[in-house]
């Protein structure tokens, strides 16, 4: 496709300052060009114009600069509160390629995650939702979500940190 530099520039202008400092506008128009590759392989571009592809790749690329913005919006709210843990998630993000590579992280983070309510409370925290709204959901006290939360951190900094989060090849 030799449409790679409109999607390069349409994903600079989603990506924030922040966001830029860990993902560029190659990153993401390579992420969409591998995915459009991949719908087409598939063909489930059939029928397509060249122009409906290009919009579509387009449409791709400026929903994956939104999603990698958020995602990085995320995590800084973690690297405040989180200290640590949070340093190493983000440490280990910033070397991926794209971000199929970092939803397979949080992906293997959730399914190392035994227990069904502590997953459950990774997931939330992830999203960003705060403890009384976390409390609120599984039923506890907003304390009760810290303390589990201080302890499951703990242990998921233990693996980031001991390499076994790490995707095996």
């Amino acid at each position: 496709m030799n449409h790679f530099p409109v999607l390069e520039k349409v994903a600079q202008r989603k990506l924030t300052n922040r966001t830029r400092g860990v993902h560029d506008g190659a990153g993401v128009a390579s992420s969409v060009l591998r995915r459009i590759d991949m719908l087409a392989q598939e063909g489930r571009l059939a029928g397509m114009t060249d122009d409906q592809v290009v919009a579509f790749a387009v449409t791709i690329a400026s929903n994956q600069a939104v999603s990698r913005t958020r995602s990085m919006e995320r995590l800084a709210t973690h690297l405040r509160e989180d200290g640590e843990y949070a340093r190493l998630l983000h440490d280990r993000l910033g070397r991926l390629d794209d971000d199929e590579q970092a939803t397979m992280l949080l992906c293997r983070i959730a399914l190392s995650i035994e227990d069904s309510a502590s997953r459950q409370l990774f997931l939330l925290r992830w999203k960003g939702l705060s403890f009384p709204i976390i409390a609120q959901l599984l039923r506890i006290t907003p304390e009760a979500a810290r303390q589990r939360w201080s302890a499951l951190r703990k242990i998921l900094e233990a693996r980031l940190r001991g390499g076994e989060l790490d995707e095996r090849l």
